[in-house]
């Protein structure tokens, strides 16, 4: 079964159909990065392989691939768990100084697979507001700012629509999810 499930043409398949589920909400020219360009990764689902929403009858986590690895393929990141910029002020003032050295912010935001779905679902259709907080002090920074979004429902985002410079709607994209970011962030796919 793991020979056919996983075999790289299904992976491929996967790999395109989760890159033309996606849609890039905003684009003020920031995309596609060129390749090796300096970005500062942050936010809960940088290195999270939670990409198989509740309905994944097989899928595996550990099948998926994080942001971060996938991104570290074709640009220079430096990854910063989000909770060392909202709960340590030393640590906010550390990367402020090393954030001058890198060309973009990547935010990877959204909700857990848990937070919607059959029975899940929150009340509050905004996105987090720790997650809110995060973009909020990236944006002091003065640095572009690219916002991933995974969720398994639409959420609203007014303030950050507004603020970022390129938003990427991925939901929750499955396998090759994270790749399919990248191919999108890097201009190897063009959504259309």
């Amino acid at each position: 079964e793991k020979k056919i499930v996983l075999c790289s043409e299904h992976r491929k398949a996967a790999r395109k159909i989760a890159a033309e589920s996606m849609v890039l909400l905003k684009n003020d020219g920031l995309l596609p990065l060129k390749e090796k360009t300096k970005i500062l990764l942050t936010g809960p689902f940088a290195e999270s392989r939670k990409m198989l929403d509740s309905w994944s009858a097989y899928g595996q986590e550990k099948d998926c691939s994080t942001l971060h690895e996938t991104l570290e393929e074709k640009f220079s990141v430096l990854c910063i768990p989000e909770f060392e910029l909202l709960d340590k002020q030393a640590r906010v003032e550390e990367v402020r100084y090393e954030i001058e050295q890198y060309e973009a912010v990547v935010l990877a935001l959204g909700e857990d697979p848990l937070m919607s779905g059959e029975s899940n679902s929150r009340m509050d259709i905004c996105i987090p507001e720790k997650q809110q907080q995060l973009f909020d002090l990236v944006k002091t920074w003065g640095k572009p700012v690219i916002v991933i979004l995974y969720n398994g429902r639409p959420l609203a985002i007014r303030q950050m629509a507004q603020d970022a410079d390129a938003i990427l709607e991925a939901w929750f994209p499955g396998t090759e999810g994270n790749e399919a970011v990248r191919d999108i962030i890097s201009g190897s796919y063009l959504p259309g």
